[in-house]
């Protein structure tokens, strides 16, 4: 039977897991002048790789899921992968606006490519509305690694869950914990939310609560009298974009520990890939003990950061070792209470993505934010962090 792709946001088409089933729903890809040309019916076309070989091609849409495309005229499938053709109205990125050579001012960085200076910057849509979604049925499978289940990590706040308590899930971290460049927190279509409220979302419905958005970086839909009682869930995201565990230190007793978590969903290091992971963890390891002497209860879930965009100089650093000594600082340290501490693993599902897949095809403003697609996989790594086959 042919899926039937939703044109529109839906939280549980948005959270399959990628690393499952036979379907991918609304993947983001990026058309550029610069990549491979092939012949198709006598057509020059541009051939995009997808994460996994296409055996068929739903549907495409426009990145706000407005447009929808006509296979045969704007787009075909070969060998598994998404064709544009050469009149097509879907988006093509050209080299000379990519790669600037008299940027406007604020919409560029420096480039490592060689032959060119600079590359192409911008938030809000100025990414994104170069890219189209695709959804669509393959027989592929994902070959990275799974991230580690880490249920008993967060068992207090999984036990609150299922006996129906009154329950605060709190994220903290910097410009992408806030959500920066989800289309819902740029005010775009299809006004897909941020990691952080897909998984509060999630976690209601599964567990049959009602969200009571308390705090958002962007002042969005925020509840307007906080509920209270059985099966209530506060939502708390003081998350400030810019921003390193150094500042998440100082800021603490107000952005943290007067809410008294029960679950803090912690998201910090894309602007430390400066710092050598000594120095990392330190920090880490100061916050949440801080954390855990001031409320002892809190669970803590580390997220390891997405990787910036390679090409991109001056930002790229040592954010991919984060990982690691995330996971080696729960295993060893002696200043914490590990028991209570899980780490997902973003950075290693991002990573074998980029194995498949070009940076901006999921980055939101072509440095160090995701666009809705990666925004998705974070949440997927999280849940399956927290709570295993999650949809199951």
């Amino acid at each position: 039977m042919k899926y039937e792709s939703k044109a529109e946001y839906s939280l549980n088409e948005y959270l399959k897991p990628i690393w499952s089933g036979n379907t991918v729903v609304h993947e983001m890809v990026m058309f550029a002048d610069w990549e491979n040309t092939e012949i198709l019916f006598e057509n020059s076309v541009k051939v995009k790789k997808l994460l996994y070989p296409a055996e068929e091609i739903y549907a495409v849409y426009s990145s706000d899921l407005k447009t929808e495309y006509i296979k045969g005229k704007d787009w075909d499938i070969l060998d598994g992968k998404l064709v544009r053709y050469y009149n097509s109205d879907i988006p093509l990125m050209t080299e000379e606006i990519y790669y600037p050579e008299n940027p406007e001012e604020g919409h560029y960085f420096g480039s490592t490519v060689e032959g060119h200076k600079n590359i192409m910057f911008g938030e809000n849509d100025v990414m994104t509305k170069w890219q189209v979604s695709v959804t669509y049925r393959h027989s592929g499978t994902w070959e990275g690694s799974l991230p580690t289940v880490q249920s008993e990590k967060i068992k207090n706040f999984i036990k609150k869950l299922e006996n129906g308590e009154e329950a605060t899930i709190l994220f903290y971290g910097d410009s992408i914990t806030t959500g920066a460049n989800s289309s819902g927190a740029i005010g775009v279509e299809p006004h897909a939310p941020s990691f952080a409220q897909m998984i509060t979302d999630f976690i209601a419905e599964k567990y049959g609560y009602t969200v009571s958005k308390e705090a958002d970086p962007f002042n969005r839909n925020l509840t307007e009298k906080p509920l209270s009682g059985e099966r209530v869930l506060h939502y708390i995201n003081t998350a400030v974009g810019g921003t390193d565990s150094a500042w998440g230190i100082r800021e603490l007793e107000h952005r943290v520990l007067a809410y008294a978590p029960d679950l803090m969903v912690l998201g910090f290091g894309m602007n430390e890939g400066g710092s050598n992971m000594e120095k990392f963890t330190a920090s880490i390891t100061d916050l949440v003990g801080k954390v855990q002497s001031a409320c002892p209860e809190t669970e803590t879930v580390l997220v390891a950061t997405m990787l910036p965009h390679f090409r991109v100089s001056g930002f790229y650093g040592k954010q991919y070792q984060h990982e690691d000594a995330l996971k080696d600082m729960v295993k060893n340290s002696t200043e914490l209470n590990t028991s209570k501490i899980a780490v997902a693993e973003v950075t290693s599902a991002h990573k074998y993505v980029l194995e498949h897949k070009e940076y901006y095809d999921m980055t939101g403003n072509n440095v160090n934010h995701p666009n809705d697609f990666l925004a998705r996989i974070y949440a997927m790594v999280i849940l399956r962090t927290m709570l295993g086959d999650y949809m199951e």
